[in-house]
């Protein structure tokens, strides 16, 4: 068989996303148990008095509204995820390349990943398990509690690692804001007023000079910027400005 080639499946398993599902020190893990013995003991309880077949399509019953509702879930999982990506700029991913927490921010994405696929699993789990019920045998008490266990622990388990995340992503978002705070306080004002005397001199020189001298100024200017190691998006913010520059000269 072709193995996957979904690099974001493969990077669950490269930076070990996947241990959240046992990481019985945090708390989405330690909640997920208990509520799982709970609903053991409640499933045990309900079975010695209506019957297990009763109890399962009960339970049947009540997975196909939790199937319902995390196929919604993962609409806001994706929109969640899109609008945490469009918040960080390419500026703010550079800044934590170079102070290398890049590793922070792909296990907050990859953390979305893993609640889709844990939702996307029950969902699947639920499907099936509609369609079982209908067949005439009787159940199995070990196969019911197993699957009981199973269905309750990741179900809760969705419930507080989305919280969780909801934790994770405000704390993205107070460093965010930080790092542009210290990038503003920063502000090389020397430069800045370099960039005041450049501006004053090209008023002086090219306001008493040829029209050939300008297209010579400006073209020289456009070779240094298409020969610099600048990125294409970069290239074309120096463009702009450049054509916005030399419009009010040549419309002198």
């Amino acid at each position: 068989m072709k193995a996957i080639s979904d690099s974001s499946y493969k990077k669950l398993f490269e930076m070990k996303k996947y241990k959240d599902l046992y990481d019985f020190t945090s708390l989405e893990c330690r909640v997920a148990i208990v509520m799982m013995v709970v609903f053991d003991i409640v499933f045990c309880i309900c079975s010695s008095y209506i019957g297990a077949d009763v109890v399962v399509g009960k339970c049947v019953e009540l997975l196909d509204d939790i199937g319902i509702e995390l196929i919604g879930f993962l609409g806001f999982v994706v929109s969640a995820l899109a609008i945490l990506t469009g918040a960080i700029s390419s500026k703010v991913v550079k800044r934590l390349q170079d102070r290398k927490k890049m590793d922070a921010l792909e296990r907050i994405m990859l953390s979305f990943y893993l609640m889709g696929l844990v939702g996307a699993f029950v969902i699947i789990v639920a499907l099936i398990l509609h369609f079982l019920i209908a067949i005439p045998v009787k159940s199995i008490f070990i196969i019911d509690i197993v699957l009981v266990s199973l269905l309750s622990y990741l179900f809760v388990f969705i419930i507080f690692y989305a919280v969780k995340l909801i934790g994770n992503c405000l704390e993205l978002f107070y460093i965010v804001n930080r790092m542009l705070l210290i990038e503003e306080s920063n502000i090389d004002y020397k430069a800045k007023y370099n960039n005041y005397r450049i501006a004053a001199l090209e008023k002086i020189q090219l306001s008493s000079t040829s029209a050939e001298r300008v297209e010579e100024y400006r073209r020289t200017i456009q070779e240094l910027i298409e020969n610099d190691a600048n990125s294409i998006e970069e290239q074309q913010i120096y463009m702009k400005m450049h054509k916005e520059q030399f419009r009010e000269w040549l419309n002198k």
